[in-house]
């Protein structure tokens, strides 16, 4: 998403590709008449100027019969058309093409009396039905552990953020509306683009639109080198910075029969890099107050007390079928795994997932 900047040559060229795409559905319309076709065109008779991008395609088409002048000059004048103009170029396309100018008319009379149409009730409904089940890692996962982000006790342990005089991503308010608004976050960075490359001042923006009106205005000074620190990280060789915005899928959903009925998901993020897929989750998981807190043994535990190996299995599942759709290489030959990002302490746990029957 770009703000409209008529110096812009990124916002003109979308603009002019807009334009094309008009052209291209009126070129479809036209060719589809067999024996008649009628066109209207609507000309303002005050003149008035046609912001850009805002042309319909008959008058785009007009302007460039015309005058076939570049994009940007058909919006610099004042208005494509005037009627006097129009009509001499219909007359020149006669006899193949005739008009007629419309005015104003008054209203029409119906007559006096007319003939009841018969309604006819419409046939019922038939909604398919199925007997599978619907499942998610959600109705699979366990229900009896804990959960420490919305408890505050992990372990007997007493679980407290404490604001001192430097803030950190360790005392970031736990629950699920830190979760969400997190999550939030990261999508809109690679939605648009500014990981690669690196756009430090447009992050900068982003995250004062997304954060100031909500819970995490008091950490906004931190959560920018945050950020940028969790996506110049090194994951497996590589950063998520390192990878294009055209190589990876955020929020894919799925929906595919299993033997236990039908599953369905959302993956965080799934992208490629060096020719292997990977899919990554963000996880704002409590493990501790400071960064050492997040060591591997952790990291395994939490993962185990909240199925998230029984997450990942699903979602790896997910990945084989989408693609296999478009890569006939053995998926354990390109698959490079999965990346639990769990993001308060800057800590990755990569694993191939285990399949589950």
């Amino acid at each position: 998403m770009r703000a409209f900047d008529d110096k812009d040559e990124e916002c003109l060229r979308a603009l002019e590709e807009l334009d094309a795409e008009k052209m291209r559905q009126l070129y479809v319309a036209l060719t589809r008449a067999k024996r008649r076709l009628y066109v209207s065109l609507l000309i303002d008779e005050e003149q008035k100027s046609i912001d850009a991008g805002k042309a319909s395609a008959v008058e785009l088409f007009f302007a460039r019969y015309q005058n076939p002048s570049s994009y940007r000059e058909l919006y610099h004048s004042a208005q494509f058309l005037n009627l006097a103009r129009a009509k001499e170029i219909l007359e020149s396309l006669a006899p193949q093409i005739r008009y007629r100018i419309l005015e104003e008319t008054p209203d029409i009379s119906l007559p006096q009396e007319t003939t009841a149409v018969e309604l006819l009730p419409s046939p019922p409904l038939c909604i398919p039905s199925y007997d599978e089940q619907i499942v998610s890692f959600t109705s699979l996962a366990k229900k009896d552990q804990s959960n420490e982000a919305l408890t505050g006790v992990r372990q007997g342990e007493k679980i407290t953020c404490t604001l001192g005089p430097s803030l950190s991503p360790h005392t970031i308010p736990l629950g699920s509306e830190t979760g969400r608004l997190l999550h939030l976050l990261f999508e809109r960075i690679f939605q648009r683009n500014l990981h690669h490359p690196l756009d430090e001042n447009a992050l900068a923006v982003l995250i004062d639109e997304e954060i100031v009106f909500s819970s995490l205005k008091q950490w906004m000074p931190i959560i920018l080198p945050w950020i940028i620190e969790l996506l110049k990280k090194n994951l497996v060789g590589f950063a998520l910075a390192d990878v294009p915005g055209t190589q990876l899928q955020q929020e894919m959903e799925f929906f595919f029969p299993t033997s236990k009925g039908l599953m369905k998901g959302f993956c965080d993020l799934l992208f490629e890099c060096e020719g292997k897929y990977y899919l990554l989750d963000w996880k704002s998981n409590y493990l501790g107050p400071s960064d050492s807190d997040y060591t591997q043994e952790k990291i395994i535990q939490v993962m185990h007390n909240h199925d998230y190996f029984l997450q990942a299995s699903i979602y790896t599942e997910a990945l084989e079928r989408y693609v296999k759709l478009f890569d006939n290489r053995p998926f354990s030959h390109c698959f490079g795994g999965a990346i639990y990002y769990f993001i308060r302490g800057k800590a990755i746990y990569h694993f191939i997932p285990e399949r589950k029957t």
